[in-house]
C-alpha cells in the first residue's frame, strides 16, 4: 500500500497540532507516539527502496563469488604434459 509522503506529513503535523494542545500527559504522550510511528513508516520505506536499487544483479554476484574463489585462476592455468601442476592440490 503506497501512500504518498505528503498525506503522511500532514498526519504528522496534525499529530504534533493535537500534541501541542494536548490536555492531560497521557495525551501528549500518544499523539507523540501516533508521530513516532509516522516516522518510522516513512524511514523504513526510504530505507528499503534505497536496498531494492543497490542490489547487484545475480550474475555480477556469481562473477564476484568465482572471483574470490580464484575459480578464474584454475581454468586459465597451463597444465604440463605428465599432468604436474593440475587443478588439483593431490596432483603430484
Amino acid at each position: 500500500m503506497d501512500i504518498h509522503i505528503s498525506k503522511l506529513l500532514a498526519k504528522m503535523e496534525k499529530e504534533i497540532h493535537g500534541a501541542m494542545h494536548g490536555s492531560s500527559d497521557s495525551e501528549v504522550r500518544e499523539r507523540l507516539l501516533a508521530v513516532k510511528t509516522l516516522c518510522d513508516l516513512v524511514l523504513e520505506e526510504q530505507a528499503e527502496e534505497r536496498y531494492e536499487t543497490k542490489q547487484p544483479s545475480p550474475q555480477a554476484d556469481s562473477l564476484q563469488l568465482q572471483k574470490m574463489m580464484g575459480a578464474s585462476n584454475f581454468n586459465n592455468k597451463k597444465k604440463e604434459e605428465d599432468g604436474v601442476n593440475g587443478d588439483s592440490i593431490f596432483d603430484f
